[in-house]
């Protein structure tokens, strides 16, 4: 996404207290170097700065299919899948069921870095954020 230039105080910079100045250029690219979000401390920046691993839930964890990667990690001990052919999930989900291997895996609940946009959406540090 391109740069936009802060060219004058009108239209540019509004009454609030502000980051960029006149003559800096602004960018819709969030570093991981970035302050923010406005309403959260210091504190709470840089622990939301890195992804976590959250501790699981009380009661029943949810659990969740296993990737068509995953299931053929997990079978390539048994010497029967083509490297040149391609397989869905289902077959993948078959010959696993077949010998005894779990087609289904805890999930994971990850807090992912990033910021949240003006909608409360979630982005990721080095991807656009902004109209176009």
């Amino acid at each position: 996404m391109r740069e936009s230039q802060i060219k004058e105080q009108d239209g540019y910079i509004g009454m609030y207290p502000h980051t960029l100045n006149v003559g800096d250029n602004q960018t819709f690219i969030f570093n991981s170097e970035d302050t923010g979000p406005f309403w959260m401390t210091p504190q709470e920046q840089e622990l939301n700065r890195h992804d976590r691993i959250l501790p699981p839930k009380a009661g029943n964890p949810k659990k969740r299919n296993k990737t068509i990667s995953e299931l053929k990690v997990d079978l390539a001990p048994f010497e029967i899948l083509n490297s040149w052919r391609q397989y869905r999930l289902k077959e993948l989900q078959e010959l696993a069921t077949e010998r005894n291997l779990d087609t289904q895996i805890e999930r994971i609940r990850e807090k992912k870095a990033g910021k949240a946009n003006r909608k409360g959406f979630y982005i990721p540090y080095g991807r656009e954020d902004g109209l176009m």
